[in-house]
């Protein structure tokens, strides 16, 4: 597997450092804000919970080895709640770390090659790559070695780190984004020109309550120059950042008050002093090998289930003979035990690199013949529950929320669930449904990107009957795809109680008029949006708290929901 190098000069100079300020917060030397923008620098949040953390880790452009994803599941029953969290980002996640086993964990993380340097705080963060490089039919040529080039050559640099706020890098391998690269702040889509590879390049995109599409910066670059432009961009966004109001603090905020052609010639002239300087800027990729297809496919018998299974999450690769299955998880959320029981399974049959972490949650599979979807079939249908419902299920995203994160306001994982039950045995034709995705965000820092979803909600918070209770409001009619990425309209908003409702009678509507319409989006464009909308003027209100105190908590809470806004940061 491709992965991203840490040099062991670096490796070794920030475990001393963090130890040396883990230690002089400890002994009071060190405040606690003064070690809080160095512990989340090395990837430690502070949990809702008091006195809890969580640790992210950073993948290898979204894959990690089978021996690597075996150990992480046994660090997480050890230092954490004994889950793997995957997270829209592609990194995992281990919660409710405790404070005095940061150093344990970080060095047990480092010994497998892994590292949360920079997978948190005001900083170059973890490169998203395309979860299907290397195996998608669409995709100009494989991003993986990119993202993990620049990360290898951006992680030890000291201009990473102190920006005003997090800089967000993404490589997609096709015109499909499936990386989000056009709403980045520096995003590479590959493309050719005269049979040369290279990237299409944006810049200053992002999400939040004011989100902004990247804008179009280069329709080409040489693809070995990716790092030259990946530099320059984030050494104008540290020039440009503010570092006085960190509500206005990414490149896109700057990009708005100077205007992006301000912003495109700050690049350049930064392009021109690295071409200039002694530095090395040229990427040297090979490309990777990837599997042979084959000649002529082993014939087997699926049973009931494993087609079933097969039709929902079983995709052919462009290498003929061979498949990526996608191994959904709610919440994103992998027992410690089930992440090693599926990397034995993985070893077994000799695909110790076939696993990778995807934007959604979710885990993919790739390079599998017949025989090892066969093969891994019981292991997946055993770990992962989900794998035997409707592929829409799996395309519901949540951000972690108010459960754990300090500044979610709404638990839109709780929602996802409770949406999951009221519509499994309803009478929708879920085989309509299977590219419909739906994306919860429990604020407006839009971590699962809701506003380019089918389907969108955003967590927030209204009164009524002189109480507060969970709200979401409504996006329409999201996409991403290179050239054509768009924002969903904002067509409303819900009580959170009766979000499950409210799902299924849009996706009621849309089964019933889709024979008309390409696909969701057209629909939502031609008339469906003020359906959409129309359905949330029916679910906003829920009655006063003695006719239905229900609505008055969030999903999975045992607190009334005006009580966990005072607890909130």
């Amino acid at each position: 597997m491709d992965t991203y190098i840490i040099p062991a000069e670096v490796s070794v100079k920030d475990a001393e450092f963090f130890r040396q300020k883990w230690q002089e917060y400890k002994s009071g030397e060190l405040d606690f804000k003064g070690f809080e923008k160095i512990r989340v620098a090395f990837g430690i949040y502070e949990q809702r919970v008091k006195d809890s953390y969580m640790a992210r880790v950073k993948t290898h452009g979204g894959g990690v080895g089978a021996k690597e994803f075996a150990r992480l599941g046994e660090l997480c029953k050890r230092y954490a709640n004994g889950f793997l969290h995957l997270s829209t980002r592609a990194s995992i996640q281990l919660h409710f770390v405790k404070d005095d086993e940061f150093i344990e964990l970080e060095n047990e993380i480092a010994a497998i090659n892994m590292t949360t340097r920079g997978a948190c705080g005001d900083c170059v963060r973890g490169v998203v790559c395309d979860a299907l490089a290397g195996v998608a039919k669409d995709e100009v040529f494989n991003v993986l070695p990119y993202a993990n080039a620049i990360t290898s050559m951006l992680i030890g640099r000291a201009d990473s780190y102190g920006l005003s706020r997090k800089f967000k890098i993404a490589f997609s391998g096709s015109k499909a984004d499936r990386a989000n690269a056009t709403i980045t702040d520096a995003g590479f889509v590959a493309t050719k020109k005269d049979g040369k590879k290279g990237f299409i390049v944006y810049v200053a995109g992002g999400m939040g309550s004011k989100p902004r599409l990247g804008d179009k910066f280069k329709s080409f670059i040489p693809a070995n120059e990716a790092f030259l432009y990946a530099q320059a961009i984030k050494l104008v966004f540290a020039k440009t950042g503010d570092y006085e109001h960190r509500n206005s603090a990414r490149l896109r905020h700057a990009a708005e008050k100077l205007g992006k052609e301000t912003i495109f010639k700050m690049i350049e002239d930064e392009v021109a002093k690295i071409r200039a300087s002694s530095e090395k800027w040229k990427l040297d990729i090979k490309e990777p090998r990837g599997v042979k297809p084959l000649v002529s496919e082993p014939r087997v018998r699926f049973s009931a289930a494993q087609k079933a299974w097969a039709q929902n999450y079983v995709t052919a690769q462009k290498q003929k003979g061979y498949y990526y299955a996608v191994v959904p998880f709610l919440w994103g959320n992998v027992r410690g035990d089930d992440a090693i029981k599926l990397s034995k399974a993985l070893i077994k049959l000799g695909l110790k690199d076939s696993l990778f972490i995807s934007r959604d949650q979710h885990i993919i599979l790739k390079n599998l013949k017949k025989t090892d979807l066969i093969a891994l079939y019981p292991v997946i249908a055993e770990i992962s529950p989900m794998s035997a419902d409707p592929r829409v299920f799996a395309n519901m995203t949540p951000c972690t929320g108010a459960s754990t994160c300090r500044l979610g306001i709404c638990r839109p994982k709780g929602a996802v669930e409770a949406i999951h039950d009221h519509i499994r045995n309803s009478d929708l034709d879920f085989s309509l449904l299977k590219d419909i995705v739906i994306k919860m965000s429990g604020c407006p820092n839009s971590c699962t990107a809701h506003q380019n979803a089918n389907l969108g909600f955003m967590g927030g918070t209204r009164r009524e009957d002189g109480r507060s209770l969970p709200y979401y409001s409504v996006f329409a009619g999201g996409e991403l795809k290179e050239g054509k990425s768009k924002f969903g309209k904002k067509v409303g908003g819900v009580a959170a109680y009766h979000v499950p409702e409210f799902v299924y009678q849009t996706l009621k509507k849309f089964t019933q008029v889709k024979s008309e319409f390409k696909n969701f989006n057209d629909w939502v464009d031609n008339g469906g949006d003020s359906v959409i909308a129309e359905l949330c003027g029916l679910y906003q209100r829920v009655g006063t708290f003695e006719e239905n105190p229900g609505a008055y908590y969030d999903y999975g809470a045992d607190v009334l929901f005006g009580e966990t806004l005072k607890d909130k940061i």
